[in-house]
């Protein structure tokens, strides 16, 4: 039984049983089926386990150019490029990356070192950096 024999408001008219909806049925179909009982009752509900890329791509430049101006005094300049790319795990096989990280961050340095005499050194350096926050690209 359905229950609509208990219902009352179906004593005194036509009453229909729940159908299925096929739009939701080929949504749901569309998930890969469960491959573990590791959660849920082992029924209606499962655990789908796999192994997801999570690529990460780590790009680091540097450059560094010392100079000689004399035998007591030196220049450099270094500058530092890097670029930071990670994606997020997958959802389910095949699915299109949840998200990707991206990072470009940038530094650029210079220095001048001068022996005035063998008891006293001068060190001058100045710097900037350029951190990027991470751009987040969701849905891609």
């Amino acid at each position: 039984m359905d229950g609509r024999s208990s219902d009352s408001a179906c004593a005194t008219t036509t009453c229909f049983a729940p159908q299925t909806n096929a739009a939701s049925v080929a949504y749901f179909n569309s998930f890969p089926k469960a491959n573990s009982n590791a959660t849920g009752d082992g029924y209606n509900t499962g655990t789908y386990n796999f192994t997801s890329p999570a690529p990460l791509r780590q790009f680091t430049n540097i450059a560094r150019l010392d100079y000689n101006i004399n035998p007591r005094q030196t220049l450099f300049v270094r500058g530092n490029l890097q670029s930071d790319n990670q994606s997020a795990a997958l959802v389910f096989p095949g699915s299109p990356v949840p998200s990707i990280t991206y990072g470009n961050d940038k530094g650029i340095a210079a220095g001048h070192i001068w022996s005035i005499n063998d008891r006293m050194t001068n060190n001058a350096a100045t710097g900037m950096f350029a951190w990027q926050h991470p751009a987040w690209h969701c849905g891609l």
